[in-house]
């Protein structure tokens, strides 16, 4: 009886001790009729958001690890998804042609950047606590909210594009924004940085 009473403790402090799993959910939202699957991750009522979008490959396993890494320091996420349910690239061809047609369409591309935040807030209670971070594609991607205006408390760009198409600029940013980059990145010519 010792023995079985021992070994119980064992199993149940270590359950207690072992961090809790934070079970994320895909989440299926429209943009102008058009079905969208972003996926959220909450860490706790009334944390900080993150709004995280992803590269050029749609929305993936690597941005549910991220939401779950953001998670671990205390942030609630919505992982936008920008291609549409489903479309998930995995030829070259077919990314840059997902990629392409928003760059292009840079409307398109700033409505659903905003239905993402949207999306992504109404999930978090409208706390209004909100940052936009993206990674490649992403980055240029909440990079062009930013000079939309978006109304977000920071936007993290890692490794994003950070040319700005004629007729734009970061005037009607509101708020700080963050840019990583390797340091010697051909694709980065040093001009782009100067004013």
């Amino acid at each position: 009886m010792h023995q079985v009473l021992t070994k119980g403790l064992l199993v149940l402090s270590a359950v207690s001790l072992a961090p809790l799993a934070i079970a994320g959910e895909d989440v299926v939202y429209e943009v102008d009729g058009q079905p969208y699957q972003g996926y959220w991750s909450k860490a706790s009522d009334g944390a900080p958001l993150v709004v995280l979008v992803h590269d050029w490959d749609g929305l993936t396993d690597y941005e549910v690890k991220r939401a779950k890494m953001l998670n671990d320091m205390g942030y609630n996420v919505f992982a936008a998804d920008l291609f549409g349910q489903g479309v998930r690239p995995t030829e070259v061809k077919d990314k840059k042609q997902h990629t392409g047609e928003l760059y292009k369409d840079r409307a398109k591309l700033q409505k659903l950047m905003a239905a993402s935040q949207t999306k992504a807030e109404e999930l978090n209670s409208g706390t209004g606590n909100t940052v936009m971070m993206g990674y490649c594609f992403g980055g240029a991607a909440v990079l062009e909210s930013a000079r939309a205006g978006a109304d977000a408390k920071a936007f993290v760009s890692f490794h994003g594009g950070l040319g700005t198409p004629d007729g734009q600029s970061y005037k009607m940013t509101k708020h700080r924004w963050l840019f990583f980059m390797a340091q010697r990145t051909p694709l980065l010519p040093c001009k782009i940085l100067l004013p």
